[in-house]
């Protein structure tokens, strides 16, 4: 919520008033001290912002925007992968970073969909091969310094 606030540049009060809650009420799921529980509240919620469900966490295998998500995802990782192997693993990092952060968070609201925790493996691979090859070629501030010490 804080952050469709932030990107619309509205209050608590006004974004209250689109969905038909009181603003204490957006300001309790905002700091997590309330939470919408519900699918139908938060399909409504979709609705009123013109959000695709799935960014509230509304999946449904046979729903659009649940697979438009996951072929977004395996576009990602196959994006990655051709970058990482054209030398570009810095590119590869940042391509797969941010999705394996969204697909953790999927997780961790309880959405453990067998593709998606197969997608969120394959990311992780990904992003750790193209980290072993970022990583190497970083110069580490504690490298060794001049000669040894006799």
């Amino acid at each position: 919520m804080r952050f469709y606030r932030r990107v619309h540049g509205i209050n608590q009060t006004s974004l209250g008033d689109l969905l038909g809650y009181d603003k204490t009420y957006i300001s309790a799921l905002e700091l997590g001290k309330r939470a919408l529980d519900d699918v139908g509240s938060r399909r409504r919620i979709c609705a009123a912002l013109q959000l695709p469900p799935h960014v509230l966490g509304i999946t449904d295998p046979a729903d659009t925007d649940h697979q438009a998500m996951l072929q977004f995802g395996e576009s990602t990782v196959r994006l990655a992968e051709i970058a990482r192997q054209s030398g570009h693993a810095s590119e590869a990092v940042a391509e797969l970073w941010p999705l394996v952060a969204r697909l953790e968070a999927r997780i961790d609201d309880g959405h453990t969909e067998r593709d998606v925790l197969y997608l969120l493996a394959r990311a992780r691979v990904g992003l750790g091969v193209a980290l072993g090859n970022v990583l190497p070629e970083e110069r580490l501030a504690t490298a060794p310094t001049g000669r040894p010490r006799a």
